[in-house]
């Protein structure tokens, strides 16, 4: 195949809709008499008056129409067998492509936005860092979803791994987390103590986006197997579909919220080379038990974690690195396999990692200063940017030093 196709006609205002929207705001409340003279002459029953208004307005739309649409003009992909290639730019052209055979992830994303106009966008996720995704906007919804199955192949109903997360549970899960926590606190601060709401204002702006990214991300989630792959959907605002090829995944971790203990709920993430710019890589599960985390992760890894329970963990924290962990310490531990590492931490809050050895990139040991005094170190691990981080943490300086030497015996 060798397809030159165009973006929908209205993907220049959907992609600078919120410039727009400041725009008018600032005419609106900066110019408001002659907003309101011009909306009161548009609107009258003197034709003249009418005419008058249009005079200013149909010009300044013409203008806009016709910028729309060479911008518009200048937009378009290409898709071959080996590759898909975006174009834009008017003035300045520019071109992105990436070849299909290092697309890491395709995802189909509906922003609000644009859901508005049963438009859609396909992002293809590729392994090559930052600023290395493709992103075709906006086609509708329809083309987009036969363009990501022309891409990756038609989507069946596979197994269902993830039924619809119940919106009791999203809404809990959001409810039962620091960000929320934070914020009744406050409140209650303000109501009990009289604050002034501008002292409110800069908690409000610093949790509450993270309170609504819980809910968005996890409402309504499902996640199927398709063959090799992992299909996610989810969203109350943006509606997105991702894909996940099960062989690109080079870590996991299992999370249990010091919240969520009571309820017996866990996350599951991935992390992916090159998957996205943000660092919270890719959720196959945002919240459910932990029989349903086990499988995920065995699925992805082929190798079914107990984030509970260490199975046969070769390094612990010594009883005097409560020194540097109080909390932790006891439940700090490190599995080394042939073919995986393995780390469990988490006292309140639990955590289980898991990670391919041939994928660590880097090694590297930490010793802060209290660490010094009660001689233990922190063994790090460098993997790809994602939400898995891995420590051997707070081991003794002999086992830390032994683990390093294992570690840099497998490069």
């Amino acid at each position: 195949m060798n397809e030159h196709h165009r973006v929908h006609p209205l993907t220049p205002l959907l992609r600078t809709w919120s410039v727009l929207f400041a725009l008018g705001l600032f005419a609106v409340t900066s110019f408001s008499e002659q907003t309101v003279e011009l909306i009161r002459r548009l609107l009258s029953h003197d034709r003249q008056e009418t005419l008058e208004a249009l005079a200013i307005i149909v010009p300044v739309l013409a203008i806009a129409a016709a910028a729309s649409t060479l911008w518009w003009r200048a937009i378009s992909y290409t898709i071959t067998d080996e590759s898909i290639t975006y174009r834009w730019g008017f003035f300045k052209r520019k071109v992105r492509s990436a070849r299909l055979e290092r697309a890491q992830a395709i995802d189909v994303v509906q922003p609000l936005h644009a859901r508005i106009f049963g438009l859609a966008a396909v992002r293809v996720e590729t392994a090559g860092g930052v600023n290395s995704r493709v992103e075709i906007r906006y086609l509708r919804k329809g083309t987009a979803v036969l363009l990501k199955e022309q891409l990756l192949g038609s989507e069946a109903e596979g197994e269902l791994l993830v039924a619809p997360i119940p919106v009791y549970r999203t809404l809990l899960s959001s409810l039962f987390s620091v960000s929320a926590v934070v914020t009744l606190f406050f409140t209650g601060m303000t109501v009990g103590f009289e604050l002034s709401a501008a002292t409110m204002v800069p908690v409000l702006v610093a949790t509450v986006p993270n309170i609504w990214r819980t809910i968005d991300g996890s409402y309504q989630f499902t996640a199927r197997k398709v063959g090799n792959t992992i299909n996610v959907a989810y969203g109350l605002a943006n509606l997105q579909r991702k894909t996940l090829e099960i062989n690109r995944a080079h870590a996991v971790i299992i999370r249990k919220l010091a919240l969520w203990r009571p309820f017996g709920w866990w996350r599951v993430q991935v992390a992916v080379a090159g998957y996205g710019e943000r660092y919270d890589g890719m959720t196959v599960l945002p919240v459910g038990d932990k029989q349903t985390a086990m499988k995920l992760c065995e699925m992805l890894m082929g190798y079914a974690v107990d984030p509970d329970t260490p199975y046969r963990p070769q390094y612990r924290s010594p009883k005097r690195a409560r020194w540097v962990s109080p909390v932790d310490a006891s439940r700090q531990a490190f599995e080394l396999t042939p073919t995986y590492v393995i780390e469990h931490r988490g006292w309140v809050g639990r955590r289980a990692a898991i990670a391919f050895r041939r994928h660590v990139q880097a090694i590297s040991v930490r010793i802060g200063p209290v660490q010094r005094l009660v001689n233990v170190a922190t063994v790090r691990l460098h993997l790809v940017r994602g939400p898995v981080k891995m420590t051997g943490r707070d081991l003794s300086t002999k086992k830390a030093q032994e683990l390093l030497g294992r570690l840099h015996g497998q490069h």
